[in-house]
């Protein structure tokens, strides 16, 4: 679901009684979260603009040095 793993929020041992309840912090849960796909992207493309405002700074500098 969304890019989880099948058994990510499936807690490892609980009484059937609270079955309902375990279900219902689940869905919070993934319904809270970002999804991994989601979250790479946004990690790729601040990845990217970082690498460029890098790039950007050294060539400001190498200009100001050469003046």
């Amino acid at each position: 679901m969304q890019g989880f793993p099948v058994d990510w929020t499936l807690p490892t041992s609980f009484d059937e009684r609270q079955a309902d309840r375990i279900d219902s912090l689940r869905y919070h849960a993934v319904g809270n979260a970002v999804t991994p796909p989601v979250a790479q992207w946004v990690g790729e493309r601040l990845w990217s603009v970082l690498v460029t405002q890098d790039v950007e700074m050294v060539r400001q500098t190498t200009t100001v040095a050469a003046e």
